[in-house]
């Protein structure tokens, strides 16, 4: 229930108990996650208050808990792409009347990673708003869902947590930042130890960056042995985002924030670039992550990221 959140996240738990004490509950949630480590289980305790708003029944939790109430479907993604069938099968599942509670009430986890058509079948969905029906979006990128689904949501924000990065090792720094847990990693890089995919991924950028094109002559040995999937490219793009995000902190003489203990690499990198030249780094390796989710081959990818950071190392 939502009262387990009344001290840690106050304006949220404010907000939403007092819509549900008058009854005056929205009909579409989006939770902007702001890197909290658990918008999920948030997510799922304002399901379990609201379902019990006009129902005494005390085992309602106890079966959302053991995933056996029927009247709560949650939709988490395990790839980059909740599929528009996903949506479709969720309209027809909910098109029937609820027989335990008086609604029906979905969930969907990391709702950024809709595309183009599963997107707009969810559109739908919310632009005819049943009564007895509550939808409840959670994502941690609110800037990339389409302006029409957060236009027909109420945004709940979840406050960040305040984290000594001094204190953690620096795969649970990075961790923290792509908001991933280990078990999520784990899955995805099939229980083999994240500290490997992460050091290469920084051994990848040190070698660009110090030896530039003939990166493509050991592209296998520091990028291609180690990721393959989707999934995989999607986590080393977002670890290098977050290394070069660094190397621009240290151009602008700010501390850095996760990779302090590169520091000397960093540190020498910085001495042959520019900020302008590693932001428009940034921004490739941003655009390009959004297509990983739709495109096949990811070799072409590579290529891609590749020519265009040569060409913007033209212009240094």
């Amino acid at each position: 229930m939502l009262d387990s959140y009344k001290e840690t996240q106050k304006v949220a738990y404010k907000i939403l108990m007092n819509e549900i004490n008058s009854n005056n509950y929205s009909h579409a949630y989006m939770i902007e996650a702001n890197n909290y480590h658990d918008p999920m289980g948030f997510a799922i305790s304002l399901a379990k208050t609201l379902f019990c708003v006009n129902n005494t029944q005390d085992n309602i939790c106890d079966l959302i808990d053991k995933n056996n109430f029927p009247e709560l479907k949650i939709i988490d993604p395990e790839g980059l792409i909740i599929k528009k069938e996903e949506i479709e099968n969720l309209q027809i599942e909910f098109s029937k009347k609820p027989l335990y509670s008086d609604k029906k009430i979905y969930i969907i986890n990391n709702a950024n990673r809709l595309n183009g058509s599963s997107a707009n079948a969810l559109l739908k969905f919310l632009e005819e708003p049943t009564q007895n029906i509550v939808a409840i979006l959670i994502t941690n990128n609110i800037s990339e869902m389409m302006e029409t689904i957060i236009s027909r949501c109420q945004i709940i924000n979840l406050q960040e947590e305040s984290i000594d990065f001094s204190k953690l090792q620096l795969t649970d720094k990075v961790l923290f930042s792509i908001n991933k847990t280990k078990e999520e990693i784990s899955n995805i890089f099939e229980n083999e130890s994240i500290d490997d995919y992460l050091y290469k991924c920084i051994e990848f950028v040190n070698y660009y960056e110090k030896h530039k094109i003939d990166i493509y002559i050991y592209l296998n040995s520091l990028w291609f042995n180690y990721y393959q999937t989707k999934d995989q490219f999607d986590i080393a793009y977002q670890i290098m985002l977050l290394y070069y995000t660094d190397i621009v902190r240290k151009l602008c003489k700010a501390n850095i924030s996760t990779f302090s203990e590169f520091e000397s690499d960093i540190e020498e990198i910085t001495k042959n670039t520019t900020i302008s030249n590693i932001c428009q780094k940034i921004k490739i390796i941003m655009n390009l992550n959004k297509k990983i989710k739709e495109n096949n081959n990811l070799n072409l990818v590579m290529d891609k990221l590749l020519i265009e950071f040569g060409r913007c190392d033209l212009v240094v």
